[in-house]
């Protein structure tokens, strides 16, 4: 459980019983313990036990097991900590993860409530004692608490029975080592993480050290829980830390095989004197080459290499021969026996003393797992933060698009509900046209969501046809003309001739109207939108100019994005779907959309669409049309 306050201090009888019975027990089950003991180490003697010596090459696997059970510990609970739903669940698994890292046999997660820790999350307790132990409220201004509270450092008890500072709840008296990490959020010190066992000096610093790694991922979880407004921040931070997580594993991957000298991995070694070479089996499993075969020479092998690292290796093993201490790389190349592509770090020292070299020996280390899976969380956190910013956009557009059509419904029921009776049937008729307004352009909004999400899933119904473009853009400029207050001006250049197209007639109308629609909203009163209809090769062309209040550059490349709006659009209304599914419908028809922009003089918007395939025409000289 946790260190308490020291014999000594102030505090009631009862806790004071409780430790001289916890101590009573303990010293029993030692003198127990000590006369087995002392029974075990005789059987061995009489025996003539013999202890092996420690086999390095035993020693080093077990380090390399050791790194590659907390990476897959650290991964586990980062997956915890972004799929989950819930906190318990997530603190679960995190407990379970540390356990494969550090086995213990009790762990508990508390939390800071002004001067006193609260435990959230027990496990290793007996049922009864873990329902005590979750009520129970721990002073944090006694003993090892204030130590973790003024150094935000963990601590470890390596004997509780030799700790002044401890005390025994009933039910945890089997505890006999201790190790406690701070649990961190915007550097703020919210709690710990401790983890028991029944063994004595039983927790080291480097368990220490790796405890810290989960209470970031506990601090993750707790603060995604109560401040999940801080979603793109918790983003950036859970990024940072794991990206310092990924650092520190690469810094003790370099120690590792700086201390194990390249023991138990694809090896070889070069005589300088006679030029004879050696490769191990490893290093033959990892390049594909046949061993039947004999070593390939220098350039066989460069030939394997990509060849954007073709003059790497070249300078590789240029700096072998000639530089004095390690040298290192890492390069791709394409496995011999199965063409596949492999990733290796390349590590190569010389031996012997400075002017009179012998040998030159080196490792190859296979990374490709590595790489693959550190691309996998990179483009794993970038969709995450893209997730994020939709999220963010979504809930601009809705708070504004979403509350001024309800508040004008909402006024003018209002209103009716006050004095329908006195008001004159024009009034009233008004007030109901408003209502049905803001209802209608509600539901444009719902609608154009609804039909977003079909898009993006696949899940619409096409059905193309063949299509006049230019009545399209005729039927559409009618209907822009009539919505419009005051009447728009546009300008029609268009052959006399239909423009036959392959479309389906909503979707290209769809098209059609959101394209010119937003050339008249974000251009001032009275200038006009020039529309141009074409056809060249086998495609038909749509280009749609204003002068209004154009892109700014660093807006250009988003606005296809669902609810994206530029930064100049402040006060002028829009739901930041039209181009979003625009860009989607074009997609829909096989087609391309290029828009030009610059800020203060207009916009260019041209898609290309499938021409319809018909027999050669003569070609009409165009015709152009203004509509108001």
């Amino acid at each position: 459980m946790t260190p308490m306050s020291r014999p000594g201090d102030e505090q009631g009888s009862q806790p004071e019983q409780r430790l001289t019975r916890g101590r009573q027990d303990r010293d029993k089950r030692d003198r127990d313990k000590q006369d087995s003991t002392e029974q075990d180490s005789t059987e061995q003697d009489s025996g003539k036990s013999v202890i092996a010596k420690p086999d390095p090459a035993h020693i080093a696997a077990g380090q390399s097991a050791a790194e590659a059970a907390l990476a897959n510990a650290l991964r586990d609970s980062l997956l915890a900590v972004t799929s989950l739903p819930s906190v318990d669940e997530i603190m679960e698994q995190i407990l379970d993860s540390v356990r494969s890292v550090i086995p213990y046999e009790g762990a508990t997660i508390m939390l800071f409530e002004g001067d006193q820790a609260r435990v959230v999350s027990a496990r290793g307790f007996d049922e009864n004692v873990k329902s005590s132990v979750l009520q129970a409220l721990i002073p944090a201004t006694k003993t090892h608490f204030v130590q973790l509270l003024e150094t935000g450092a963990p601590y470890i008890v390596d004997d509780t029975r030799l700790d002044p500072n401890w005390i025994d709840i009933p039910g945890t008296d089997w505890i006999r080592s201790s190790l406690g990490t701070p649990i961190t959020v915007h550097d703020r010190l919210i709690g710990l993480i401790a983890i028991d066992s029944s063994a004595p000096h039983r927790f080291t610093t480097d368990d220490a050290a790796r405890m810290q790694l989960f209470a970031r991922y506990v601090g993750l979880a707790i603060n995604n829980a109560y401040q999940n407004e801080l979603l793109s921040r918790l983003v950036a931070e859970r990024t940072a830390e794991l990206q310092a997580a990924k650092e520190t594993l690469e810094a003790r991957e370099a120690m590792l095989r700086s201390a194990q000298r390249i023991a138990n991995l694809g090896s070889w070694h070069i005589n300088m004197t006679t030029g004879e070479q050696h490769w191990s089996d490893e290093m033959f499993a990892i390049s594909g080459f046949d061993p039947a075969a004999g070593i390939p020479d220098l350039q066989t092998i460069t030939r394997c290499v990509h060849a954007k690292d073709q003059a790497r290796i070249e300078t590789l093993v240029q700096t072998m021969t000639t530089s004095g201490g390690a040298v290192e790389d890492e390069i791709t190349f394409m496995r011999v026996n199965d063409n596949a592509e492999r990733r290796v770090l390349v590590r190569c020292e010389q031996v012997g003393a400075p002017g009179a070299v012998t040998f030159v020996q080196g490792i190859v280390l296979d990374i490709t797992e590595q790489k693959a899976a550190e691309d996998a969380l990179r483009t794993a956190l970038e969709r995450e933060k893209e997730i994020s910013a939709l999220k963010s956009r979504f809930a601009a557009m809705a708070s504004h698009e979403f509350r001024t059509p309800l508040s004008v419904i909402l006024a003018n029921v209002e209103l009716l509900k006050a004095g329908w009776r006195a008001n004159a049937p024009e009034k009233i008729d008004s007030r109901l046209d408003s209502i049905i307004y803001q209802a209608k352009l509600l539901n444009d909004i719902l609608g154009r969501l609804l039909e977003l999400s079909q898009l993006q899933a696949g899940a619409v119904k096409f059905d193309p046809v063949r299509l006049d473009l230019v009545n399209v853009c005729q039927e559409a400029l009618v209907q822009l003309r009539r919505t419009t207050v005051p009447p728009a001006v546009f300008v029609l250049d268009a052959p006399s001739s239909p423009v036959w197209m392959t479309g389906d007639p909503v979707y290209v109308h769809r098209i059609v109207s959101n394209i010119i629609g937003n050339a008249q909203k974000y251009s001032p009163a009275g200038t006009p939108v020039h529309i141009m209809v074409g056809a060249q090769g086998n495609e038909v062309y749509l280009s749609v100019t204003d002068q209004g209040i154009g892109i700014p550059p660093a807006d250009l490349a988003n606005i296809f994005e669902p609810f994206y709006r530029g930064a100049n659009v402040a006060g002028i209304s829009g739901s930041g779907l039209g181009m979003a599914l625009v860009k989607l419908l074009v997609n829909l028809h096989q087609g391309r959309i290029h828009v030009t922009s610059e800020v203060g003089r207009g916009t260019c918007v041209t898609v290309h669409l499938p021409r319809h395939e018909t027999k050669p025409a003569p070609v009409s000289a165009p015709a152009t049309s203004t509509v108001e």
